[in-house]
């Protein structure tokens, strides 16, 4: 989850009354609502702010940062290049202002949609709080044209000479949970639900993977259209075994009804997930044409594969250029250039990925890298470096008189898989196996959301550290279910 925030849905949205009543709520600074989680552990106080975190033995220091109501403002403006300005005020105080453009300057009328972020942060006591839409003198640099629409009437409609059908409607409300994780490869898993509705889930990535502590901060939005009644939110982080498909090291904490704080945090132990039934593996297409489907993915096929070779060394060449090729048998299989970080005569480091398809390999035969310099005035490479390359780097060193240090220190496989999903918010992961062992996994998103079928392509790749034997790889891709943690919909598709 490409630094991994959940798409906003920015259409205006009517609110009722149910709505209201949540968005009043969360502005207020009233008590959380109780909530049915139990065993509560290692809650403190974090002194620079203020705030509740909880600690967990996966999870620590986890904590609300910040919240912000993003709201929609569409109409139409006729002003002066199109440019108008706006405050958000709580009585007298601006709480959050900027500007914006009509698609036309006037004396035309051009149609307005634009966003305004309010920071929970700013916000005080429970005065309400005003829109103010306005234009700029630019003789004298007073406000004039000035219209006020109440933010928590969603149906009214402000008009003056300047300024016609200008309505609010709330979209969406963003937290910032901050925090820490000691988990596989960084990757953890959220949802947040509203009693045992799921509104909003996804991934993300801490900086470091277990079992070091890696930094994170998650941006959750949630699209009012799935937000009913006044029952409180609750953000649920944890990580997926990816051998069981359950859902362990859940970490549980109520998100804030109140604009300064962070509520009370709370962990429960990880409820065990229903039993996963047995996925049958899907027969692996032979053709590599058709593609294999279930009722959540179809299509599925990899298209292509790649082996990159990582290359490591010192050069002293002139403008620090250099060439290479990658010979199997007399064929060359790769060729290309780069360029040291200096030139000669000074020694200057470089870092060469090299990447070939597989479909440009044939049989057995081994693989070896030339690297060499081209002489200015012949035309003829010169002071060649030759080195073998194998699916495990070597610890042997190539060097001569312009090159030093040369040596291969990766080699990763990047498989190409596409397809089409039909699943939540288009949010799906995968897992490669070799046997058992899980040697990569991440997660993706189509390009639509179900019910829609969205297309995707996901690029896997897999460090050959983490391969042993013989044994052929598998991809796994499936969905979660975000009520009991359980994988659903599992394709199994052979790696070649």
């Amino acid at each position: 989850m490409k630094k991994t925030t959940i798409a906003l849905f920015t259409a205006s949205i009517l609110a009722g009354s149910a709505f209201v009543g949540f968005i009043s709520t969360s502005w207020a600074d009233k008590t959380d609502e109780p909530h049915t989680q139990v065993q509560t552990q290692q809650i403190a106080k974090d002194k620079a702010t203020n705030k509740q975190v909880v600690n967990d033995k996966m999870f620590r220091n986890l904590k609300v940062a910040d919240r912000t109501v993003q709201y929609t403002l569409t109409g139409e403006a006729s002003v002066f290049e199109g440019s108008f300005q706006y405050a958000v005020k709580q009585g007298n105080q601006v709480v959050a202002k900027g500007f914006g453009t009509a698609a036309q300057g006037g004396p035309a009328w051009g149609k307005v949609s634009h966003t305004i972020k309010v920071p929970a942060s700013r916000v005080a006591s429970n005065q309400p709080l005003t829109l103010e839409v306005f234009e700029v003198n630019q003789e004298n640099g007073k406000i004039i044209n000035k219209v006020s629409i109440p933010m928590n009437a969603a149906k009214k409609v402000a008009n003056n000479s300047a300024f016609r059908s200008m309505k609010l409607a709330p979209t969406a409300v963003q937290y910032a949970v901050k925090g820490e994780a000691s988990v596989f490869e960084g990757t953890y898993q959220y949802a947040v639900k509203q009693g045992k509705q799921v509104v909003a889930n996804g991934f993300g990535t801490a900086s470091k993977g277990g079992p070091e502590w890696g930094t994170f901060t998650q941006h959750i939005s949630i699209p009012v259209s799935k937000v009913s009644s006044k029952q409180a939110l609750t953000l649920e982080m944890f990580e997926m075994d990816q051998e069981s498909g359950k859902a362990v090291n859940k970490v549980v904490m109520p998100l804030p009804a109140s604009p300064v704080g962070a509520g009370s945090a709370k962990v429960v132990p990880t409820t065990p997930a229903k039993p996963v039934k047995p996925t049958k593996p899907a027969t692996p297409s032979t053709s590599g044409k058709k593609g294999d489907s279930n009722k959540a993915f179809r299509q599925v096929k990899q298209v292509g594969s790649v082996v990159t070779y990582t290359i490591k060394g010192e050069a002293s060449l002139f403008e620090g250029t250099y060439n290479y090729a990658v010979k199997q048998g007399g064929k060359v299989v790769a060729t290309g250039f780069g360029t040291a970080s200096k030139g000669g005569p000074e020694w200057g480091t470089f870092t060469q990925a090299i990447s070939i398809p597989a479909n440009k390999l044939s049989g057995k035969q081994p693989l070896t890298l030339e690297m060499f310099e081209m002489d200015q005035e012949s035309g003829k490479a010169i002071n060649k470096v030759v080195m073998s390359l194998s699916t495990t780097p070597s610890k042997k060193v190539a060097g001569n008189k312009v090159f030093r240090q040369v040596k291969h220190v990766n080699t990763a496989m990047t498989y190409t898989v596409k397809g089409e999903a039909n699943v939540f918010e288009g949010a799906y992961q995968y897992a490669v196996k070799q046997g058992n062992t899980v040697v990569a996994k991440g997660f993706g998103e189509a390009s639509k959301g179900g019910p829609e079928w969205g297309t995707f392509t996901q690029k896997v790749t897999v460090p050959a550290n983490k391969l042993s034997g013989k044994q052929p790889l598998t991809l796994e891709i499936f969905e979660v279910d975000q009520a009991d943690g359980a994988i659903k919909n599992k394709m199994t598709i052979v790696l070649k």
